[in-house]
């Protein structure tokens, strides 16, 4: 919906700036350096060049419409037995932890002088594999379950052992609200909910960036 895509009413004025200047960043595409039009920072390889490319309209991604279409706001993630820094999963040795299916190599430029053409890390298909389920009131209903396809893996092999994950992008609504809500708060909130018997727990994320 348009309306989704505009802010909130009650917004600052410095506010409302910030909004627009981060919605022209999410609508803009990256480029490589030293490219024009568009924001330097794309490759070597990468899954699209704008953020609303997988986040469409800021809402949910799609999967892709036929066996050879590339997925775009559907993600392949990857792990291998074993566990990682910090207890998460160990990522494939050639690929890390998400399989990047666009690179430098193929894109439309603006300038010739961009040095190593970088292919993209592999190619990913998705497959629909149907069946039909009777329900208790004995109407049939069709299931459907997606199963990765591997085209050319330019970075060596995947094998069996290889644990994949097929994630669609999330719809990014009110997630400035949220980040507006002082940690404390949501804090006290999955405190509160202990009282009554719950269980709810903040859900944190490492900054590696912060803490090394």
């Amino acid at each position: 919906m348009p309306s989704l895509s505009e802010s909130a009413p009650g917004l600052t004025y410095a506010q409302r700036e910030r909004f627009l200047r981060d919605r022209h960043h999410f609508n803009h595409r990256w480029v490589r350096f030293p490219s024009l039009g568009g924001d330097w920072g794309l490759g070597p390889t990468f899954i699209t060049n704008k953020c609303v490319n997988c986040h469409v309209g800021g809402g949910r991604g799609r999967p892709p419409e036929s066996p050879n279409e590339q997925p775009m706001s559907l993600i392949v993630l990857l792990s291998v037995p074993g566990v990682g820094q910090h207890d998460a999963p160990l990522p494939h040795p050639h690929y890390g932890d998400q399989v990047q299916n666009a690179a430098l190599m193929g894109q439309d430029r603006d300038d010739t002088s961009l040095g190593d053409r970088v292919p993209p890390e592999a190619e990913v298909f998705i497959d629909w594999h149907t069946t039909s389920v009777a329900s208790e009131d004995g109407e049939e209903v069709e299931l459907r379950q997606p199963r990765l396809r591997w085209g050319r893996l330019w970075f060596g092999p995947v094998d069996d052992t290889t644990v994949t994950s097929l994630r669609v992008s999330q719809p990014i609504h009110g997630l400035g609200l949220l980040e507006a809500v002082p940690e404390a708060d949501i804090a006290a909130i999955a405190a509160h909910q202990k009282t009554p018997g719950f269980n709810g727990r903040m859900n944190r994320v490492r900054d590696d960036v912060a803490k090394g």
